[in-house]
């Protein structure tokens, strides 16, 4: 997994009963991040 999507700091934990799309997500990334390096 890459750098893109990890934590670099973290304030506040916040549950929620829906799935929460996010910055990257409305822009056409995926959800998991996860990227093949081969």
């Amino acid at each position: 997994m890459y750098v893109c999507k990890s934590v670099k700091w973290l304030n506040q934990i916040e549950l929620i009963e829906n799935e929460h799309v996010d910055y990257w997500e409305k822009r056409g990334y995926k959800k998991d991040a996860w990227v093949k390096s081969w």
